[in-house]
Protein backbone atom coordinates (compact mmCIF):
# COMPACT_ATOMS: atom_id res chain seq x y z
CA UNK A 1 0.00 0.00 0.00
CA UNK A 2 1.44 3.80 -1.44
CA UNK A 3 1.94 5.91 1.35
CA UNK A 4 3.07 9.36 1.95
CA UNK A 5 5.06 11.40 5.17
CA UNK A 6 3.26 14.79 6.10
CA UNK A 7 5.45 16.58 8.67
CA UNK A 8 2.21 17.51 11.00
CA UNK A 9 0.65 14.23 10.93
CA UNK A 10 3.27 11.26 10.04
CA UNK A 11 2.21 8.70 7.63
CA UNK A 12 -0.99 8.79 5.45
CA UNK A 13 -1.92 5.91 3.34
CA UNK A 14 -2.90 6.48 0.39
CA UNK A 15 -5.26 4.00 -1.60
CA UNK A 16 -5.61 3.94 -5.19
CA UNK A 17 -8.39 5.72 -6.77
CA UNK A 18 -10.31 4.18 -9.62
CA UNK A 19 -12.58 6.26 -12.13
CA UNK A 20 -15.84 4.11 -12.89
CA UNK A 21 -17.38 4.90 -16.35
CA UNK A 22 -20.79 4.31 -15.28
CA UNK A 23 -23.41 3.02 -12.72
CA UNK A 24 -25.93 0.64 -13.46
CA UNK A 25 -29.19 -0.65 -11.62
CA UNK A 26 -30.03 -4.50 -12.45
CA UNK A 27 -33.02 -5.67 -11.77
CA UNK A 28 -33.97 -9.90 -12.34
CA UNK A 29 -36.05 -9.88 -15.62
CA UNK A 30 -39.82 -11.26 -13.16
CA UNK A 31 -39.04 -8.93 -11.11
CA UNK A 32 -41.15 -5.63 -11.08
CA UNK A 33 -39.02 -2.60 -10.51
CA UNK A 34 -42.36 -1.08 -8.13
CA UNK A 35 -42.48 -3.93 -6.07
CA UNK A 36 -39.14 -3.95 -4.24
CA UNK A 37 -39.50 -3.67 -0.87
CA UNK A 38 -37.03 -3.28 2.33
CA UNK A 39 -36.46 -6.86 2.58
CA UNK A 40 -35.37 -7.01 -1.38
CA UNK A 41 -33.53 -4.11 -0.80
CA UNK A 42 -30.80 -6.61 0.13
CA UNK A 43 -30.75 -8.40 -3.09
CA UNK A 44 -32.39 -6.18 -5.63
CA UNK A 45 -31.13 -3.92 -7.36
CA UNK A 46 -27.72 -4.85 -7.69
CA UNK A 47 -25.80 -1.72 -8.24
CA UNK A 48 -23.36 -2.26 -10.82
CA UNK A 49 -19.77 0.09 -10.51
CA UNK A 50 -18.41 -0.48 -14.37
CA UNK A 51 -14.72 0.13 -14.16
CA UNK A 52 -12.69 0.70 -17.84
CA UNK A 53 -10.50 -1.76 -18.60
CA UNK A 54 -6.85 -2.56 -16.59
CA UNK A 55 -4.63 0.13 -17.95
CA UNK A 56 -0.95 -1.06 -17.94
CA UNK A 57 0.72 1.36 -15.70
CA UNK A 58 -2.30 0.98 -12.67
CA UNK A 59 -1.68 1.09 -9.60
CA UNK A 60 -0.71 -2.25 -7.96
CA UNK A 61 -3.42 -2.48 -5.53
CA UNK A 62 -6.25 -2.53 -7.44
CA UNK A 63 -4.03 -5.31 -9.82
CA UNK A 64 -5.67 -8.09 -7.72
CA UNK A 65 -9.26 -7.05 -8.05
CA UNK A 66 -8.71 -6.66 -12.08
CA UNK A 67 -7.34 -10.12 -11.90
CA UNK A 68 -10.38 -11.52 -10.45
CA UNK A 69 -12.55 -9.97 -13.22
CA UNK A 70 -10.21 -11.12 -15.80
CA UNK A 71 -10.03 -15.14 -14.51
CA UNK A 72 -11.33 -17.33 -16.60
CA UNK A 73 -12.86 -19.18 -14.12
CA UNK A 74 -14.53 -16.23 -13.08
CA UNK A 75 -16.89 -16.32 -16.05
CA UNK A 76 -18.00 -19.98 -14.79
CA UNK A 77 -19.46 -18.76 -10.99
CA UNK A 78 -20.09 -16.35 -8.81
CA UNK A 79 -17.47 -13.80 -6.90
CA UNK A 80 -18.28 -12.90 -4.20
CA UNK A 81 -15.50 -10.85 -2.08
CA UNK A 82 -15.79 -10.08 1.63
CA UNK A 83 -15.27 -6.55 2.09
CA UNK A 84 -15.86 -3.40 3.98
CA UNK A 85 -17.87 -0.59 1.87
CA UNK A 86 -18.33 2.81 2.61
CA UNK A 87 -20.08 4.80 0.76
CA UNK A 88 -19.31 8.61 0.88
CA UNK A 89 -20.97 12.07 -1.28
CA UNK A 90 -18.16 14.02 -2.74
CA UNK A 91 -20.55 16.10 -4.89
CA UNK A 92 -24.29 16.44 -4.17
CA UNK A 93 -24.82 18.83 -6.74
CA UNK A 94 -23.14 16.77 -9.47
CA UNK A 95 -24.19 13.15 -8.22
CA UNK A 96 -20.75 12.09 -7.39
CA UNK A 97 -20.24 9.32 -5.66
CA UNK A 98 -17.28 7.48 -3.67
CA UNK A 99 -17.38 3.96 -3.10
CA UNK A 100 -14.41 2.73 -1.06
CA UNK A 101 -13.47 -0.73 -1.06
CA UNK A 102 -11.38 -3.26 1.91
CA UNK A 103 -11.35 -6.30 0.44
CA UNK A 104 -10.15 -9.30 2.51
CA UNK A 105 -11.11 -12.17 0.01
CA UNK A 106 -10.81 -14.12 -1.96
CA UNK A 107 -8.50 -11.50 -2.90
CA UNK A 108 -7.26 -8.70 -0.82
CA UNK A 109 -7.30 -4.95 -2.47
CA UNK A 110 -8.27 -1.44 -1.16
CA UNK A 111 -9.66 0.46 -3.33
CA UNK A 112 -11.66 4.23 -3.84
CA UNK A 113 -14.41 4.22 -6.45
CA UNK A 114 -15.43 7.56 -7.43
CA UNK A 115 -18.49 7.31 -9.66
CA UNK A 116 -20.82 9.23 -11.25
CA UNK A 117 -24.50 8.44 -9.81
CA UNK A 118 -26.67 10.79 -11.67
CA UNK A 119 -28.40 7.97 -13.99
CA UNK A 120 -29.33 5.92 -10.53
CA UNK A 121 -30.28 8.72 -8.51
CA UNK A 122 -34.07 7.77 -8.53
CA UNK A 123 -32.60 4.37 -6.69
CA UNK A 124 -30.42 5.77 -3.94
CA UNK A 125 -33.16 5.28 -1.71
CA UNK A 126 -32.56 1.37 -2.06
CA UNK A 127 -28.89 1.29 -2.36
CA UNK A 128 -29.02 3.21 1.01
CA UNK A 129 -30.48 0.76 2.87
CA UNK A 130 -27.47 -0.86 2.03
CA UNK A 131 -27.41 -3.97 -0.66
CA UNK A 132 -25.65 -5.49 -3.06
CA UNK A 133 -23.03 -4.05 -4.99
CA UNK A 134 -21.16 -5.13 -8.50
CA UNK A 135 -18.13 -4.24 -9.90
CA UNK A 136 -17.46 -5.01 -13.64
CA UNK A 137 -15.36 -3.88 -16.56
CA UNK A 138 -16.67 -2.16 -19.40
CA UNK A 139 -15.68 -5.97 -21.26
CA UNK A 140 -18.37 -7.65 -19.33
CA UNK A 141 -20.89 -4.94 -19.10
CA UNK A 142 -21.56 -4.71 -22.85
CA UNK A 143 -24.10 -7.49 -22.32
CA UNK A 144 -25.78 -6.63 -19.06
CA UNK A 145 -28.80 -4.78 -19.60
CA UNK A 146 -31.11 -3.26 -16.85
CA UNK A 147 -33.81 -6.00 -16.59
CA UNK A 148 -30.63 -8.67 -17.35
CA UNK A 149 -30.38 -12.65 -16.78
CA UNK A 150 -29.78 -13.42 -12.99
CA UNK A 151 -27.36 -16.17 -14.28
CA UNK A 152 -25.73 -14.29 -17.08
CA UNK A 153 -25.14 -11.31 -14.72
CA UNK A 154 -23.72 -12.82 -11.55
CA UNK A 155 -20.72 -14.48 -13.61
CA UNK A 156 -20.27 -10.95 -15.15
CA UNK A 157 -19.71 -9.53 -11.87
CA UNK A 158 -17.76 -9.26 -8.48
CA UNK A 159 -20.46 -9.01 -5.57
CA UNK A 160 -20.11 -7.09 -2.28
CA UNK A 161 -22.40 -6.58 0.34
CA UNK A 162 -22.70 -3.18 1.70
CA UNK A 163 -23.66 -1.57 5.06
CA UNK A 164 -26.49 0.79 5.02
CA UNK A 165 -25.55 4.42 4.57
CA UNK A 166 -26.82 7.65 5.96
CA UNK A 167 -25.01 9.98 4.04
CA UNK A 168 -27.01 8.37 1.09
CA UNK A 169 -30.18 8.13 2.72
CA UNK A 170 -29.83 12.25 2.66
CA UNK A 171 -29.14 12.62 -0.97
CA UNK A 172 -31.93 10.32 -1.47
CA UNK A 173 -34.45 12.19 0.40
CA UNK A 174 -32.97 15.33 -0.94
CA UNK A 175 -33.75 14.20 -4.45
CA UNK A 176 -37.18 12.79 -3.61
CA UNK A 177 -37.88 15.96 -2.32
CA UNK A 178 -36.92 17.77 -5.28
CA UNK A 179 -39.07 15.69 -7.46
CA UNK A 180 -42.17 16.05 -5.58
Amino acid sequence: MPTTMDADHGQITVRPNLVAREALLLWPRRVAVSAATVQEADLWPVFAVVLGEREPDEDPGVLPLYELLERPEHLDRISVVQARCHWTIIDPRHALLELSVRAKAPVRFDVDIILPARSVLNALDLLARGGTVAITTQRHSGTLTPRTDIRDALTKLVLISCPPSAELEAVAAAVNEAVC
